[in-house]
């Protein structure tokens, strides 16, 4: 190489590493070899890795961190957010606002905390949770959970002997999948088993539950002040009609019309 292109090139190289964008871009970390890492904390970045026991991280806005090697981990805290696994017994969690979490592997956790976010995991005994407002857990996975804390939050589950829970006020918890359960404890709340055998409880003040054939239903009535009075227990095809749903009223459960 002669000495005029040499300087050409220090020249370029000179200039793209003072100009703006070369300051605010950060490049994409890929890695798809065994126990490896990728991470990146620069706005608008993306980690991915598919090797076997790898981990993918990122703490930049608008950020991705994916993997999809078993027992592998991806995680991001940037608003807007994306944390992303396939691989089985994998973790991918997010706490950044309007961010999502998603696992698709067996025995997996998908968990964010961030303001109207979603976590979701289709494997069997898998975990999906979220303590964000607004936000939404869901499982479809056979034994799995659903759990969100956030106010007007949903947890559901389609797994058959799977549970869908919240604790947030004005928050939704259904399942669809058989012989499991809906729980809610937070007020105006509402629980909704569908399943067969399947089982809706409901802890909170103002709260109404519903459940499938064969079914049961058990909600907490409350007085005008607030005071606990007791609990209502009711059988779909003896106390009350699968399908349909109830609140705690005088001392026996009522039927609230949709």
């Amino acid at each position: 190489m002669n000495s005029d292109t040499t300087q050409a090139s220090a020249t370029i190289e000179c200039a793209a590493s003072s100009s703006p964008a070369a300051k605010t871009k950060r490049p994409a970390e890929t890695t798809s070899g065994d126990r490896s890492t990728a991470s990146t904390s620069g706005e608008g970045s993306a980690a991915s890795t598919s090797g076997y026991m790898s981990a993918a991280s990122t703490s930049g806005y608008r950020s991705t961190a994916s993997t999809s090697g078993n027992q592998s981990a991806a995680s991001t805290s940037g608003n807007r957010s994306t944390a992303s696994t396939s691989g089985e017994g994998s973790a991918a969690s997010t706490s950044g606002h309007m961010s999502a979490a998603s696992t698709s592997g067996n025995e997996s956790t998908a968990s964010t905390s961030g303001y109207r976010s979603a976590a979701s995991t289709s494997g069997n005994e898998s975990t999906a949770s979220t303590s964000g407002y607004r936000s939404t857990a869901s499982t479809s996975g056979y034994r799995s959970a659903a759990s969100t804390s956030g106010y007007r939050s949903a947890a559901s589950t389609s797994g058959n002997e799977s549970t869908a829970s919240t604790s947030g006020y004005r928050s939704a918890a259904s399942t669809s999948g058989n012989e499991s359960t809906a729980s809610t404890s937070g007020r105006w709340s509402t629980a909704s088993a569908s399943g067969y055998r399947s089982a809706a409880v409901a802890v909170g003040a103002g709260c109404v539950a519903r459940c499938g054939q064969d079914g049961a239903v058990l909600l907490a009535e409350y007085s005008d002040d607030g005071q606990f009075v007791g609990w209502r227990f009711g059988r779909a095809g003896h106390e009350i009609e699968a399908g349909k749903l109830y609140r705690a009223e005088g001392g026996k459960l009522v039927e609230v019309t949709e």
